[in-house]
């Protein structure tokens, strides 16, 4: 699988609270897992960012989720510290042709999951976090 977004800024969207500090640091839970298109691999949802305008990304968060996106988290997927197994592609699907998705989590290795969102969450600075009013 190519990891074809090497250059893009990703977003990821937060729709439960207890993601976020006070402070706007992202908790690992914000990257937490679940199983997407395949039923043998983990991915986390995100939305690529590059060109597209605040309206159409707020849009997405209100309309392309199971609740209302209560802020969108900036990944600079091209600044990251490479983390072991995870890469990110593109997966448009019908009217979100932005979605993407991160894949490699370890599916049979929870701590080392859980690493691996550490990691993540680590990288994301403050100012990486747009809070929807």
């Amino acid at each position: 699988m190519p990891n074809d977004l090497l250059q893009e800024e990703l977003g990821r969207f937060v729709i439960e609270s207890g993601r976020l500090t006070a402070e706007n640091r992202v908790k690992p839970k914000a990257f937490e897992p679940s199983y997407g298109g395949a039923p043998t691999q983990l991915e986390v949802s995100v939305c690529r960012t590059r060109e597209i305008a605040d309206s159409r990304l707020r849009h997405l968060g209100q309309t392309k989720l199971p609740k209302l996106a209560k802020a969108v988290i900036i990944i600079r997927w091209h600044e990251l510290t490479p983390i072991a197994g995870l890469q990110a592609f593109s997966d448009p699907v019908e009217d979100f042709p932005e979605h993407a998705v991160i894949v490699g989590w370890d599916a049979n290795d929870k701590s080392q999951r859980l690493e691996q969102q550490q990691q993540l969450a680590l990288q994301i600075k403050p100012s990486d976090v747009v809070i929807f009013d």
